[in-house]
């Protein structure tokens, strides 16, 4: 008998024990679950394949590093103004060399 006390699954309400916060069967729906990319149809298709990775399940294959995803942003942005669709393969992780997002000199007061 187990002496973890009882609780409920906040997703389904079964109850269950373990440290876990959802039940065992949540857990595995959410896994695999995919999703609900039908609510993101009036979002631009590059912008979906960037949730998409963002999003992704598995943490090994969404951006590693914040350098990572900056990389990615002209990728997207050129994409949505030539309104072309981009592959989801092109968003592989590359290796965090130089960025190519440029920077920006702070506005100073009398810019604004």
């Amino acid at each position: 008998m187990s002496t973890e006390p009882q609780r409920s699954c906040p997703s389904c309400g079964d109850e269950f024990s373990g440290a876990m916060e959802f039940c065992p069967v949540c857990m595995l729906r959410h896994q695999h679950a995919p999703l609900p990319l039908e609510r993101l149809k009036d979002v631009p298709q590059p912008v979906v394949v960037l949730l998409e990775k963002l999003l992704e399940k598995d943490p090994t294959q969404r951006f590693q590093t914040p350098n990572e995803l900056l990389q990615e942003i002209p990728t997207i942005t050129g994409a949505i103004d030539a309104r072309r669709r981009i592959a989801r393969q092109s968003l592989q992780k590359t290796s965090s060399g130089a960025s190519r997002v440029g920077t920006r000199k702070p506005m100073s007061i009398t810019q604004a």
